[in-house]
C-alpha cells in the first residue's frame, strides 16, 4: 500500500511540473529539457534522502527535518510520507505548485516564507537540514549557515548538495547548459548568460565552490565534514579507496555538515 501511495504522490507531482516547466520555458527548447529533468529528478532524490536518513536515524520515534531553499517541494513529498519524520520547508517566496501540492496529495508538510539567513525557528529545533542546489544561489551564504547551525540539534546535520565547480569546467554549466561557462569568473558568467547567450535576464548565481572544505568553513564551530557519493556500495580497490580519501572530495556529490566533532565509528552509507 505505501509503494502504491508513492507511485500516485510521483504521478501528482511529475503532472505539475511538467505543465508549470513547460510554460515557463517554451522559447527555449534545450533549456526546457534540462530544467524539466532536473524538475522531475527532485523527487527521485527525495527518495534517495529518505531512505537514507531512516537508515541514520533507525528507530528514532520523531525525526524533524527542515528543506532549507525547498523550491516547488519535489524532495519533500517521498519524506513527508514517512510517520515518524515531521517536514518543513522554508523558501523566500511560494511557489504555486506547493499550494497545488498541499491540496491535491493531503501530505502533512509545513511551509513557510522566509529568508534562510533569518529562519523563523528556536534554537537546536531540527535534526536535519536539507540544503540542496541552493548555497550557490545566495549572497552572504555565511549568514546562512551560521543560521542553519543555529536551528541544528546538537550532533544534528546538514546535507548540502551545489555543483562542485571541478565537475563543469569543461561541461556544460548546470544551470544553463552552456559549454565552458564556469571556466570564467562569475561577473562574466553573469554576461555571456544575460547577453550573450540569452539564457535569462535575471543571473542568480552568487559563487559556484570548487572546494567542499571553503563551504565547511562557513559554518560556526563546532562543526564537521562527512562525504556522499551517489555510487552504488561495492568492494574497493586499494587505488579507488585512496582515490575516495584524497582527490575524489574535491568531485563531491553530496557533502554532510554535521553539528559537533566527527565521530570515529560514524557509519555512512552511499545514496
Amino acid at each position: 500500500m505505501e509503494n502504491i501511495e508513492l507511485e500516485e504522490i510521483k504521478k501528482i507531482y511529475f503532472s505539475i511540473m511538467e505543465k508549470k516547466v513547460k510554460d515557463d520555458y517554451k522559447n527555449s527548447n534545450d533549456l526546457l529539457l534540462e530544467r524539466l529533468k532536473f524538475a522531475l529528478g527532485r523527487f527521485e532524490e527525495g527518495e534517495g534522502i529518505s531512505s537514507y536518513i531512516k537508515l541514520m536515524e533507525k528507530g528514532k520515534e520523531k525525526i524533524k527535518i527542515l528543506d532549507a531553499g525547498c523550491g516547488s517541494g519535489g524532495v519533500m513529498l517521498p519524506l513527508a510520507l514517512e510517520k515518524n519524520f515531521e517536514i518543513y520547508g522554508v523558501e523566500k517566496f511560494i511557489h504555486s505548485e506547493i499550494q497545488e501540492l498541499k491540496m491535491k496529495t493531503n501530505l502533512p508538510f509545513n511551509f513557510c516564507i522566509s529568508d534562510i539567513r533569518n529562519l523563523p525557528f528556536p534554537d537546536k529545533y531540527f535534526d536535519w537540514v536539507l540544503f540542496l542546489d541552493t548555497i550557490e544561489h545566495i549572497k552572504n551564504p555565511e549568514i546562512a549557515c551560521k543560521e542553519i547551525h543555529r536551528v541544528l540539534k546538537n550532533d544534528g546535520f546538514c546535507m548540502i548538495t551545489t555543483p562542485c565547480r571541478w565537475k563543469y569546467l569543461f561541461k556544460r554549466d548546470p544551470h544553463f547548459g552552456i559549454f565552458f561557462l564556469l571556466l570564467f569568473p562569475n561577473k562574466i558568467q553573469k554576461l555571456l548568460v544575460e547577453k550573450f547567450f540569452k539564457r535569462t535576464k535575471n543571473y542568480d548565481i552568487e559563487k559556484i565552490f570548487f572546494s567542499p572544505f571553503s563551504i565547511l568553513r562557513l559554518f560556526p564551530k563546532p562543526r564537521s565534514i562527512y562525504f556522499l557519493y551517489n555510487e552504488p556500495l561495492h568492494k574497493e580497490s586499494l587505488f579507488e579507496k585512496a582515490y575516495r580519501k584524497t582527490l575524489r572530495k574535491y568531485f563531491f556529490d553530496k557533502i554532510l555538515i554535521k553539528k559537533g566533532k566527527k565521530k570515529k565509528h560514524f557509519q555512512l552509507f552511499k545514496i
